[in-house]
């Protein structure tokens, strides 16, 4: 049971953030990160500097990786393009062309939209023969519901217009796997905007989100074939200036995994490897995240903020949560969940600011979530 606290700590304030112009005029492009995320030139050499003016996609109509033309396919058709020969397919044309494709790569967004049923069956029946298929970030956590999975299975995650992007550090190694050989490090730099909440029992968890201690990117069985579901927008931070090394060596590894060759100027990682052995990261003892329906509104509007904690300890836990100028407290049973929505006024773009504290009112964590405010255009 939540309650509600007449009080507020003095010191648990709202931090506003300047953000681009907010105008009648403005358009949300729905692109991922654009939430105020981490800066990326903080990381310094961590970034990979990428040759855009001078290299073009290598494409080949009979090239074994796909790239589905939605989305932002033009970003994914150049990141690709950098380890490996592509083609590009339409949803309407996998049915003829999926036999020869050894991976199928969906870009961010390209799932957005998708009802139709059938779109699910033709990709269950080419992974069941033994495809792969590679999934970057979504806008909705529902697009990822189209993805093959087993009855009984469930699959609930949040897309990149419902959750806070991050980089430097952002996730953990979840366990080993061929994908991160030679990292050597057990925090990534790594761009994500999303997670998976529930995913398919057979799901081997790769990297998970810091914070929450939930998967960025996992990977399960289906038939004889691969899902390589995450919450990474590298295709889209490639032509943005934004990808990192830890991202260049997970995808180099990914494609040989699926016995993908790489092309002789595919980006040199060898002084890139690391000969440190690490070992997968424990889960937290607690884990959070915010969330919410979208990331543009107009002024005044009030923002539905979903708040969830996890418990991966053994023992109950009374956990108290602060932002804007209430308090709540809810107990999670061991190895248990918890979710608080509340709602919040915005009059201008910022950031808010939700602080957790422990039953000995220890700080734990904060989160942040970014919104754009934009106002009616004046009439004149």
């Amino acid at each position: 049971m939540v309650k509600t606290y007449k009080y507020w700590l003095p010191f648990l304030f709202i931090i506003l953030f300047t953000a681009s112009p907010s105008i009648g005029s403005y358009v949300d492009t729905g692109n991922p990160g654009s939430d105020q995320p981490d800066r990326s030139y903080l990381l310094g050499k961590e970034i990979f500097k990428a040759p855009i003016g001078k290299v073009k996609p290598h494409k080949l109509p009979d090239a074994r990786v796909a790239i589905v033309d939605r989305g932002f396919s033009r970003e994914a058709q150049y990141f690709l393009g950098l380890f490996t020969p592509i083609r590009i397919v339409s949803m309407s044309d996998l049915s003829s062309n999926l036999s020869s494709i050894d991976l199928l790569v969906i870009p961010s967004g390209g799932l957005h939209g998708i009802i139709n049923k059938d779109m699910g069956k033709r990709l269950a029946e080419y992974i069941s023969r033994g495809g792969n298929i590679l999934i970057f970030a979504q806008m909705h956590g529902k697009d990822y519901s189209i993805l093959p999975h087993y009855p009984k299975e469930k699959i609930s995650a949040y897309g990149w217009l419902e959750s806070q992007s991050a980089l430097a550090q952002s996730s953990t190694i979840g366990m080993l796997h061929p994908c991160i050989e030679g990292i050597g490090k057990s925090r990534l730099n790594i761009n994500i905007d999303g997670l998976f909440i529930k995913y398919p029992g057979r799901g081997k968890v790769v990297l998970r989100d810091t914070r929450s201690g939930q998967p960025v990117l996992l990977i399960w069985r289906y038939g004889r074939g691969n899902v390589i579901a995450t919450a990474l927008f590298t295709d889209w931070a490639y032509l943005h200036g934004r990808t990192t090394w830890d991202e260049i060596i997970i995808f180099c590894n990914l494609l040989k995994w699926v016995r993908i060759p790489l092309l002789q100027s595919a980006p040199d990682i060898k002084d890139r490897l690391s000969t440190n052995v690490v070992s997968p990261v424990p889960l937290p003892p607690l884990g959070f995240s915010v969330h919410s329906e979208q990331e543009v509104y107009k002024v005044g509007s009030k923002a539905r903020c979903i708040i969830h904690v996890w418990n991966y300890g053994d023992k109950t836990r009374t956990i108290k949560i602060y932002y804007e100028k209430e308090g709540y407290t809810t107990k999670i049973p061991a190895h248990g969940h918890a979710v608080h929505t509340g709602l919040v006024s915005l009059y201008s773009s910022r950031r808010i600011w939700i602080y957790f504290y422990d039953e000995k009112n220890s700080f734990l964590q904060t989160v942040r979530k970014g919104f754009t405010v934009i106002y009616p255009e004046s009439k004149l």
